[in-house]
């Protein structure tokens, strides 16, 4: 009897299992919703499996192309998994770069490092053997951080992927090329001065649903943080009862404090549960922050109507509306934690709390007018985990 192959609409739906598609090809779909492709076969009497890429960087068809390729080398007598066990899964190989070789460099260029391999490179692809990660993996990294709208972010992943990599293939001999010649850096962004409208507030916070990630936009509108902050908040960081938000590592390398306004705690209190741990916006539980920023950005174009936006626009929007609403200048730039460059700012170590506290309710009441927050959207962590 032939196995029943996979569809497009199979990969994309698949609950969590393992799942044969032919030609020793299974689609291997986890609890966290990551679906990646591994391909089984027979050397001699031993039954060996490899990882072979993971979906959507790795497509159906491009799966079975791969599946069919190392079909042919076991039929040749050749083990495709032999030139695999020399080379470490990414996690190790990035762990070993930033202990032998990052550790060298400054402090902050050692935390920019640490942050773009770990948060971008190994959450997508540590699993994959170092060997099999190509240039199409690359690609379509790159791709995911452009289209949820970080190309800066896109062009400084590239080029310290691209180090990595050359580190692998000239010091450890890991790997025989970089992937990364292959792949062309994403352009550096023109400076945006993107400010969304009233309507468009309203159609995108219109667009919201109960998923985490509907969570984390409302909270980005709520707190005029980054996007990295909000995805990364933890819940050890929150204090609920002052209404307080601590963020330990922030772009510019302070702890920046966080006042909380009454939408924001109402969202944070009804998704917290006794012994609530780990990451607030969280497809697993806690274990991993918030990834699917481009797949949460197609959805809101799709139900809005508002495409022509980055998640980072909704930063200045904030910041535009207290301006507007007769906020002082230094305060908004005190609730975006913008460092302030004169010599003043040496001696004056005044943070401003009650006065961000106050600018941010400001904020919260003039989204409301433009779309109230209503309790219907706010759900509990244990209907969206």
């Amino acid at each position: 009897m032939v196995a029943k192959k996979l569809s497009s609409r199979d990969v994309k739906t698949l609950d969590v299992g393992d799942y044969a598609d032919g030609d020793g090809l299974w689609l291997r779909v986890l609890p966290s919703g990551r679906r990646s492709w591994t391909f089984q076969y027979a050397q001699g009497q031993r039954r060996r499996k490899m990882a072979i890429g993971q979906y959507p960087a790795l497509s159906l068809s491009e799966a079975r192309m791969e599946a069919l390729r190392l079909r042919a080398l076991v039929a040749q007598g050749k083990d495709p998994k032999a030139p695999l066990d020399a080379a470490p899964d990414v996690a190790t190989a990035v762990a070993e770069y930033l202990e032998k070789e990052v550790s060298q460099l400054s402090a902050n260029s050692q935390k920019s490092y640490r942050s773009f391999l770990s948060n971008h490179l190994v959450e997508r692809y540590g699993h994959l053997n170092l060997s099999q990660f190509t240039d199409r993996h690359l690609a379509a990294l790159m791709d995911s951080i452009v289209t949820s709208g970080r190309p800066a972010t896109a062009s400084a992943v590239f080029r310290v992927v691209r180090r990595f990599l050359n580190w692998a293939m000239r010091t450890r001999r890991y790997i025989d090329t970089n992937p990364a010649d292959l792949v062309a850096e994403p352009k550096p962004p023109k400076s945006r001065d993107r400010v969304l409208t009233a309507a468009e507030i309203a159609s995108i916070q219109g667009a919201l649903g109960q998923e985490e990630g509907s969570v984390l936009v409302r909270l980005l509108f709520l707190t005029a943080a980054r996007l990295n902050e909000v995805a990364h908040m933890r819940w050890e960081d929150l204090n609920l009862d002052e209404g307080l938000w601590t963020i330990p590592d922030t772009k510019n390398g302070t702890v920046h404090i966080v006042p909380l306004s009454d939408p924001a705690l109402t969202i944070l209190k009804a998704m917290h549960t006794v012994g609530s741990s780990g990451y607030v916006i969280s497809g697993s539980l806690g274990l991993k922050p918030y990834s699917g920023f481009s797949k949460l950005k197609r959805r809101i174009d799709e139900a809005s109507g508002v495409t022509d936006w980055r998640f980072h626009d909704i930063r200045r929007t904030a910041a535009t509306i207290m301006r507007r609403a007769g906020i002082d200048r230094d305060v908004v730039k005190a609730v975006l934690n913008h460092k302030v460059s004169d010599v003043t700012a040496v001696y004056d170590r005044y943070d401003q709390l009650e006065e961000r506290r106050i600018a941010l309710r400001v904020l919260a009441k003039e989204l409301s007018q433009t779309n109230p927050l209503s309790s219907a959207q706010i759900i509990k962590r244990s209907e969206v985990s």
